[in-house]
């Protein structure tokens, strides 16, 4: 029954490892640059239009699914208002076959392209943010005195060079033991060996190890989404601030007896507040990246160590012999 639920468990999360960092993707791009795109897109189009009435139809897109708007307009010198029906601006609904899907077949599709976009992160290697969180961990501590795995040399990469030391100068000499590698023999492969071995010895503390490694991965992932949505996000902020200044510039214009500066406002809004949440995650996640990596090689060592424990050399197990009598 164990293993069952550990199984499941590392099965919910490696999937949120993979897809949470595409989804955080998808809805920055979709609430921070695409719907205050195509919002101002329609306005500019309904005010170039050469109907005086359908010049505003565009205001409330993106905000709002009602079938129908009520647009009042000045129509002339005397101040007279005439309202007219007219269809309703929001792109999604008009533009067929979008308008017509289910919801729960565009959450499926959303969930969908955010695990592909997400498993596409997880392909990556990490080593750009570590070196990057290391150089702000660096900036922090005497690498040298500290007796850091990572010093800033060139290539110096997980599992770092200086790791042996590093253990060794926190008393764990058994775990340095297993230590193969340094500066003139680094390789990824001493590690993933160990991996596989303790997948075979014991696959609860290789439950430990790729847990680890998933979370590792949600926050690559994650980082990859913010640093490459920051400046969509930017974008669609600056399209949203235009369309207040178009707003401002012809007051003139109701709709439903609201101003259509509202719907810019809100979208002003939006892709601040998501711009300033991707940027600060970023920041935050460069400065314990870093952290995190080395715990990792240490977590795989120390498991590593505990599942060679009743084996020998050779890997085979230590079977007590009985004495004869």
């Amino acid at each position: 029954m164990n293993d069952i639920l550990r199984t499941f468990r590392l099965g919910v999360i490696n999937l949120l490892g993979v897809t949470i960092p595409g989804l955080i993707l998808i809805l920055l791009l979709l609430f921070g640059f695409f719907f205050p795109g195509i919002l101002l897109l329609q306005d500019i189009a309904a005010r170039m239009s050469p109907l005086p009435s359908t010049r505003t139809s565009s205001a409330l897109a993106v905000s709002t699914n009602l079938p129908h708007v009520q647009i009042a307009a000045s129509s002339n010198a005397n101040s007279t208002h005439e309202t007219e029906e007219l269809p309703t601006a929001n792109f999604l609904v008009n533009v067929p076959p979008i308008g017509r899907i289910p919801a729960a077949a565009v959450l499926a599709i959303i969930l969908i392209l955010a695990y592909v976009i997400g498993y596409v992160f997880r392909l990556s290697t990490p080593d750009e943010l570590d070196e990057k969180s290391a150089r702000i961990v660096l900036a922090k501590i005497n690498a040298e005195e500290d007796h850091w795995p990572y010093r800033g040399e060139k290539g110096n990469k997980f599992p770092y060079f200086h790791f042996k030391e590093y253990l060794e100068h926190r008393k764990h000499e058994k775990l340095a033991s297993y230590v193969k590698w340094d500066e003139k023999n680094r390789s990824k492969t001493f590690v993933n060996l160990m991996k596989f071995e303790t997948s075979l010895r014991c696959p609860h503390l290789s439950a430990t190890i790729e847990s680890n490694e998933a979370h590792i991965r949600m926050l690559f992932g994650t980082w990859q989404a913010c640093r490459v949505c920051r400046w969509f996000v930017f974008a669609g902020a600056g399209a949203s601030l235009s369309g207040c200044v178009l707003s401002v510039a012809d007051p003139k214009v109701l709709i439903s007896g609201a101003s259509p500066l509202f719907p810019y406002i809100l979208w002003t809004l939006v892709s601040l507040v998501l711009l300033y949440a991707a940027v600060r995650c970023k920041e935050r996640i460069e400065s314990l990246f870093h952290y995190r990596r080395v715990r990792e090689i240490f977590d795989i060592v120390a498991c590593y160590h505990l599942a060679c424990q009743g084996f020998d050399e050779a890997g085979q197990p230590n079977i007590p012999r009985k004495e004869n009598r």
